[in-house]
Formats: structure tokens, C-alpha cells, sequence
């Protein structure tokens, strides 16, 4: 194991976030850890199948955490991580409060 992958989720559990910024056209997200971090945009014409996915085992690296992720380009990707399902509830019935014409809709994959 490389000492990134051994200190990381150290610093994440000390103070990671992940910041979402969504309009009409753009979903921003931004992985940040104590100010520090990485951000990404998908265009909302290509974000599908948003779901809640179950903790996924790797072997003898980390989890895969349980929480919020989306379908972008037939690449599933993790926007909230340590979320139980009502916390995805949650945070999804805002997203679709704020978008109601949205064809968006909350499914659960249950991981590999």
C-alpha cells in the first residue's frame, strides 16, 4: 500500500467534503480536503441514473463507502460518501425541489 493510500483517508475522515454546485447546464463538484482538493463538471444533459449504492468491498485496499453517485458517460461516479440511504433521500429530494422538470429519478444500485 502506498503512503497515499494510507494517509488519504485519514485526512478525509479529519476534514473532507464534497461541495455540489448544480444549475440548469453544469454539476459541479468539488472533493476537498482541509482546502485542498479537486474539482470536476458534468454537463446535466448526460447525468443520469443518480443513486444510492451500498459500501463496496476492495480487497485489501479501503471500502468504497455507501452514498449519493450518478451515471455520467457510462461511468459511475461518487458525490457523497458515508451517507446512509435517508441522508440520500434526503439531499436528492432538494435536488429535485430545485429541478422539478428534471427527468432525474432516485434509484438504489446495490454495488458489485
Amino acid at each position: 500500500m502506498a503512503l497515499g493510500e494510507a494517509v488519504f483517508p485519514w485526512f478525509w475522515n479529519l476534514g473532507g467534503r464534497y461541495i455540489l454546485v448544480l444549475d440548469d447546464s453544469v454539476l459541479t463538484v468539488r472533493r476537498e480536503v482541509l482546502g485542498l482538493g479537486r474539482t470536476q463538471t458534468f454537463d446535466t444533459r448526460r447525468v443520469s441514473a443518480w443513486h444510492y449504492v451500498l459500501e463496496q468491498a476492495r480487497g485489501k485496499r479501503p471500502a468504497l463507502s455507501s452514498g449519493l453517485a450518478f451515471d455520467f458517460g457510462g461511468k459511475e461516479i461518487r458525490v457523497g460518501t458515508s451517507m446512509d440511504e435517508a441522508e440520500v433521500k434526503l439531499l436528492f429530494a432538494e435536488i429535485r425541489r430545485r429541478f422539478p422538470n428534471s427527468e432525474w429519478a432516485l434509484s438504489r444500485k446495490t454495488g458489485a
